[in-house]
């Protein structure tokens, strides 16, 4: 899957694009277990927790996050582990 101002940003998670515009990009993360991300820096990120539970591991910290709760990930936030059993919405500018 090739992402505008990404890099290849999943190492083995099915992501679907739900909204692929000029604008911005929506994805749908069934995420199952652990997934390192990698990103450009080029822009920020803002997850969604549709269901489940998941915790975001980024320079030895680990955050919770539940159905309903929406993060905000800065561009400088380059690489992280998204880890657990969630349906994510991921949302970035294009």
């Amino acid at each position: 899957m090739s992402i505008i101002d990404y890099l290849p940003p999943y190492n083995f998670c099915a992501v679907d694009a739900i909204v692929d515009c000029p604008y911005f990009t929506t994805n749908f993360i069934p995420l199952e277990d652990k997934i390192t991300v990698s990103k450009s820096g080029k822009t920020f990120t803002v997850y969604m927790s549709v269901e489940g539970t998941f915790e975001i591991e980024f320079n030895n910290s680990k955050l919770q996050y539940k159905k309903g709760d929406t993060i905000l990930i800065p561009a400088t936030m380059n690489a992280f582990i998204l880890n657990g059993k969630a349906s994510i919405l991921e949302i970035y500018i294009s």
